[in-house]
């Protein structure tokens, strides 16, 4: 989805190995919802240790297929209306959700080492908060475009903008 100004909407944005600063905090966790045979919300990121809710508002069933992107599946839950069940992201990488029984519906669940992650809003724009100063390699994801890296420097007591560009790859 891309906004009025050229913004990408649900690119997931992470800074890679970052020795010092904050912890995940471990118990938290984010909803999956079945909103009108849709994933809702499409993309979402959390860290290793921390958990998905996976919640189906929608009256009919859902399920919830999810597999990472080497092809192991993480988990296979057939959720009824009304119901939630909570699953742990145990591994970092890509996850992939699906539905078995609407093909069409899709969600990703971007799971990183770090607590260090944002997904961009509609305008394209991500906040990523408390990062201890230092020289950090910065990788932007998304479902369609692929990923990049940049260098950054993130100084202690100021702001650090870093802007990408994502193009589609040749072909598409």
């Amino acid at each position: 989805m891309v906004g009025p100004q050229g913004g990408l909407r649900y690119a997931v944005v992470t800074i890679e190995d970052v020795k010092d600063g904050k912890a995940a905090v471990l118990e938290a966790g984010s909803a999956l919802d079945n909103q009108k045979c849709r994933f809702v919300p499409h993309v979402q990121a959390l860290s290793v240790g921390q958990f998905v809710y996976l919640t189906n508002t929608d009256p009919i069933l859902h399920t919830y297929y999810a597999v990472l992107k080497s092809n192991r599946v993480l988990f296979n839950v057939a959720l009824w209306p009304g119901r939630q069940v909570r699953k742990p992201m145990v591994d970092s990488g890509v996850v992939r959700i699906t539905c078995g029984v609407h093909p069409w519906m899709s969600a990703y669940v971007v799971v990183t080492d770090g607590p260090y992650h944002a997904v961009t809003d509609a305008e394209g724009e991500y906040e990523i908060t408390d990062v201890p100063a230092g020289r950090y390699t910065v990788q932007v994801w998304h479902e369609l475009l692929g990923s990049t890296r940049k260098q950054v420097e993130v100084k202690a007591g100021t702001k650090t903008q870093l802007d990408f560009t994502l193009t589609m790859p040749r072909g598409e």
